[in-house]
């Protein structure tokens, strides 16, 4: 049990430096002495800024998220300031392999081949139709212009090829 409370211990002492990192940021800003005016020239100061945060990693903060911790500080200090608490739960509470989990020991894949479930793993639900032929016309040789690099390699999901 002692792992536990180690680990709870842990990750309030991480909230504790990502509220206070948040503070920092918002405090000038903050100071209800300061006209709107004032506020949005000195928030937008800060948001053009690049920060370290509290583990190291420079990080940039956008005006809206600075004027929502604003807002949060303004309406329940610096414990509003903390990052909400992560619900570990099982997303199948039933214990059931659902979508990330494999299958429990001893149990069959739920499937008959590569990306073919298997009907009956799957109740109430029909026969796997085979794959729709291909739409009538010339085939496609290559890719459409433009979308190949020139060493004929074709981006990953919009990234630039290699």
């Amino acid at each position: 049990m002692p792992l536990v409370d180690e680990d709870e211990r842990r990750r309030a002492e991480r909230a504790h430096q990502v509220a206070l990192f948040r503070y920092q940021l918002i405090r000038e800003a903050a100071d209800p002495a300061l006209s709107g005016a004032q506020r949005g020239a000195l928030v937008r100061q800060i948001a053009a800024r690049t920060h370290t945060d509290p583990f190291g990693k420079p990080v940039k903060v956008t005006r809206q998220t600075l004027d929502r911790w604003i807002r949060t500080w303004r309406g329940g200090g610096f414990d509003a300031l903390l990052p909400p608490i992560r619900q570990v739960t099982p997303a199948h509470p039933g214990g059931g392999a659902g979508p990330g989990r494999g299958p429990e020991a001893g149990e069959p894949p739920a499937h008959d081949g590569p990306g073919r479930p298997d009907p009956a793993a799957a109740p109430g639900m029909g026969p796997v139709l085979p794959h729709r032929p291909p739409a009538p016309g010339p085939a496609r040789t290559a890719d459409p212009p433009g979308r190949a690099g020139p060493d004929g390699v074709r981006p990953v999901r919009g990234r630039p090829a290699q």
